[in-house]
C-alpha cells in the first residue's frame, strides 16, 4: 500500500510538468504568431496606410441621408413596408421576364 501512494506522489507531479510543458509551448507559439500579426499592422506599409487613410476619409465625409434609399421608415406600418417591397420586387422580376 505505500509503494501504491508512493508511486501516486511520484507520478502525478510529472504528469502535470508533461502537460504544462506541452501546454507552455502552444502558448509560445500562439503568441508568436500575435506578435507577428501586430508587426504587421503596425509596421508602416503602403497599403495600410492607404487603406487608413481611406477609411478616415470615409469616417470624415457628411452623407446626404436624403440621397440615400430608405428601407424601413417607423412612418409607415411593417407590414405595409414588406408589402410595398414585394411588389416592387415583383414588379422588377417582371420586367426581367419580358426582357
Amino acid at each position: 500500500m505505500g509503494q501504491l501512494f508512493a508511486g501516486i506522489i511520484f507520478v502525478i507531479p510529472t504528469v502535470r510538468l508533461v502537460l504544462n510543458f506541452f501546454r507552455n509551448v502552444a502558448i509560445k507559439r500562439r503568441n508568436e504568431l500575435r506578435r507577428q500579426a501586430a508587426n504587421r499592422v503596425t509596421a508602416d506599409s503602403e497599403d495600410i496606410l492607404s487603406k487608413l487613410s481611406s477609411a478616415a476619409q470615409l469616417a470624415a465625409s457628411k452623407v446626404d441621408p436624403r440621397t440615400l434609399k430608405i428601407v424601413y421608415s417607423t412612418e409607415i406600418d411593417l407590414d405595409l413596408q414588406e408589402d410595398r417591397d414585394a411588389s416592387e420586387f415583383g414588379q422588377k422580376l417582371g420586367k426581367l421576364d419580358t426582357e
